[in-house]
C-alpha cells in the first residue's frame, strides 16, 4: 500500500470533512516510512489508543483533543 504525501493529505481531509474521526501522524525525518524505535513505538501506542476509544469507549488522550 504505497501512498504518497498528497494522497494521504487528500483523504485525511475527506475523512474529516465528512465527520468521521482521522488523525495523521507525521515523524520528522522519516520520509515514507518510519524507521526510528521512538517513533514506531510512538505510532504503536497512539493506534492502541486509537482503537482503544473507537471501540472499547475509552476516554480520549491529549492527543486526540
Amino acid at each position: 500500500f504505497d501512498v504518497g504525501r498528497n494522497q494521504a493529505n487528500m483523504a485525511f481531509h475527506k475523512l474529516k470533512a465528512l465527520g468521521k474521526p482521522a488523525y495523521m501522524l507525521t515523524y520528522a525525518g522519516s520520509g515514507h516510512g518510519i524507521r526510528d524505535n521512538a517513533s514506531i513505538r510512538d505510532y504503536a501506542k497512539k493506534t492502541r489508543e486509537f482503537l482503544a476509544t473507537s471501540l472499547l469507549g475509552q476516554k480520549r488522550p491529549q492527543w486526540m483533543e
